[in-house]
């Protein structure tokens, strides 16, 4: 999925939106946004979430740390399926990103007993932060490599902007009044957009390569 390199000295951002690029900027980095976005509004509100569930504290912490090991452990494998060209990369995103959002739907769903929920949230944690790990590396190679490092860069950018919503867009839930098992349903919106983005991407790219 490399593109062809681009002439030397177009590092501006304004070349991530010239010569086909600007699908990928905009549909890449908003999959980016809204992965980072659903991730660290996870790290910030699980244990609050899980304690108002009626889960002990000690298992609501350790529903973040099940959380975060599992995207370390899903990162490994979805990358070893890309690498091992077992079907196309972004078809694995996408599917991935979809059954991130069915893990955090889910968990609403879980109840308090420990099991239940925290195998929903090892499901999450391992399509939603494994996924984004390997979207980063996707996003890497998307650009040629004379302007890589400012693609890169805008990346990251538009995902901080989600890392930094992510926790804002829970206290405003919470603040609604919304119950940790609505709150989870709701979250899995951003995993679905991330997966719509990145579908959105596909058919543009093959439209445009045709």
């Amino acid at each position: 999925f490399f593109l062809e390199e681009a002439q030397p000295g177009r590092g501006q951002i304004s070349a991530l939106f010239k010569d086909g690029l600007a699908v990928g900027s905009i549909f890449l980095c908003l999959a980016f946004f809204m992965s980072l976005m659903l991730v660290y509004l996870f790290i910030n509100w699980i244990p609050l979430l899980l304690r108002q569930a009626g889960l002990p504290l000690q298992h609501a912490l350790l529903g973040t740390i099940i959380f975060n090991l599992s995207g370390i452990v899903g990162g490994v494998l979805c990358t070893q399926l890309i690498d091992r060209k077992m079907g196309r990369p972004i078809v694995i995103l996408i599917a991935a990103y979809f059954v991130g959002a069915l893990a955090v739907f889910s968990i609403g769903y879980a109840g308090t007993a420990f099991w239940p929920i925290m195998g929903t949230i090892f499901l999450s944690g391992f399509f939603v932060i494994g996924v984004q790990l390997s979207l980063n590396a996707y996003i890497t190679n998307y650009y040629p490599k004379t302007i890589r490092g400012t693609g890169v860069g805008w990346s990251q950018v538009v995902g901080r902007f989600g890392s930094l919503a992510g926790p804002l867009v829970g206290g405003l839930l919470v603040s609604q009044g919304m119950t940790p098992s609505q709150l989870f349903q709701i979250s899995s919106i951003a995993p679905l957009l991330a997966c719509a983005s990145l579908l959105v991407f596909a058919q543009l790219s093959a439209g445009r390569s045709q």
